[in-house]
């Protein structure tokens, strides 16, 4: 490759004495670590992209938008590293694709952090997180260990720490869990579907996968983001795929209260550059809340995974920098191919819930008040399971048609004169754990 500037190319060099500066600050570097290894390691961490796109910018020529690998220069310390982690498809060029990567780390300190000052004069509810940490064994290629070890692999890092929740208790405003009741209370019927965080893509759409931070929260989002935020800090209330969003049905009301029944889809972001981004979807965050229909009182709110089937947990990740494929006939150019893997497991709890309705600050819950929905008399309602499964029709719509049991099937079949069509699956249809 060439040092001589191309027309309409530009290349940034550095002097010698340039050189001799830096050298000279390496070696000051160090000297620093060896007196401060904490605020070496929290400089490192902050600045680490930044002297990735300095040392760049003179082993590298700029030709249009494409930073280009110079063989001729070396970056010190970790800089070749580096520079071949985000080089994704190994082609000596950080196109801007490639360049997200890093731009998305210098933004990571820009990631939303919910934040509440809280009313005195108006009640709060605290909410609390639970996890048990995902079972690694319950992964298909735990099966596999004679060729692969799930405790070795540097890829699942973040799911190997990921051990407690990120925010174990918080409070919030009652006023905020409005964000889960319809626009319209009165116009919406016991029963009736509607949209609490909607989906931002068509069916056959999806995002991409190449991404680390979430994006901001905006309206209804923000507190669906910040309980998320206390299992893990990295929520994307906006899934890739399809199912997306979270949608609430009204399963019993009277003059003073609602129950609220909802169902969400949603899933984190575990891994943080340079490592390769690692998905983690949970099957569905199953919900409940009654409050009063003002909005001025929460009796019971409940959001968690549940954990009634054996796999409950999908998982993709990228293992390597991706490739481009050869040129197939009849393509008009070349298909980017990502080294990516994918396997499903099991998790046994994780689950945020209100231990107490809530009260005043400067007061505490009326112990006279039972759990959940006790005592309450609904005017008009469904069943909690009636409840669910009209969700679970909204998000897969396949659902309309009933599903057997394998053994009343053929009975029925028989009965009714009809083929009997069987789908054997790893996981769950009706949920993300396939």
């Amino acid at each position: 490759m060439s040092d001589r500037n191309r027309p309409g190319e530009s290349s940034v060099s550095r002097p010698d004495d340039d050189n001799k500066t830096a050298s000279n600050a390496i070696s000051g570097g160090r000297k620093q670590r060896s007196c401060n290894c904490g605020l070496f390691s929290l400089i490192k961490q902050l600045l680490l992209p930044t002297l990735l796109i300095a040392a760049a910018a003179y082993v590298i020529q700029l030709r249009g938008w494409r930073l280009v690998y110079r063989p001729d220069v070396q970056l010190p310390g970790q800089g070749e590293m580096l520079f071949f982690a985000y080089d994704v498809n190994r082609d000596g060029f950080i196109d801007k694709l490639e360049f997200q990567y890093i731009s998305l780390k210098l933004d990571a300190n820009a990631t939303f952090q919910y934040e509440e000052e809280l009313d005195p004069d108006v009640e709060v509810v605290e909410v609390v997180a639970r996890m048990k940490s995902f079972d690694l064994q319950s992964m298909k290629k735990a099966q596999d260990a004679w060729i692969y070890s799930v405790n070795g692999d540097p890829c699942l890092t973040g799911l190997r720490n990921w051990q407690e929740v990120s925010v174990p208790s918080r409070l919030y405003g009652v006023h905020n869990f409005r964000s889960f009741l319809p626009l319209e209370l009165d116009g919406t019927d016991v029963g009736q579907i509607y949209s609490s965080v909607g989906k931002n893509t068509y069916f056959f759409e999806h995002l991409s996968s190449s991404r680390y931070f979430p994006p901001q929260p905006e309206g209804k989002e923000v507190l669906l983001y910040g309980l998320l935020a206390q299992l893990h800090p990295r929520p994307f209330i906006h899934m890739r795929f399809a199912p997306q969003g979270t949608s609430a049905v009204i399963r019993a009301r009277n003059d003073e209260y609602v129950d609220v029944v909802f169902r969400c889809h949603a899933e984190f972001q575990l891994n943080e550059p340079p490592q390769f981004p690692f998905w983690f979807t949970p099957a569905q965050f199953a919900g409940r809340l009654i409050m009063k229909r003002d909005g001025s009182h929460v009796r019971h709110f409940s959001m968690y995974l549940p954990a009634n089937r054996s796999l409950n947990i999908d998982m993709e990740w990228q293992t390597g920098p991706g490739h481009m494929s050869e040129k197939e006939p009849g393509d008009e150019e070349a298909s980017f191919q990502g080294n990516n893997e994918v396997d499903i497991g099991y998790m046994a709890e994780l689950s945020l819930m209100t231990p107490e309705p809530s009260h005043l600050q400067s007061s505490k819950p009326d112990p006279a008040e039972g759990s959940e929905d006790e005592g309450i008399v609904w005017n008009d309602f469904i069943s909690l399971q009636e409840a669910q499964q009209l969700l679970e029709k909204h998000f897969f719509p396949f659902k309309t048609v009933p599903y057997l049991p394998f053994k009343d099937a053929f009975g029925i079949a028989k009965t009714q004169q009809k083929p009997v069509h069987q789908i054997l699956l790893w996981g769950s249809l009706d949920d993300q754990s396939c």
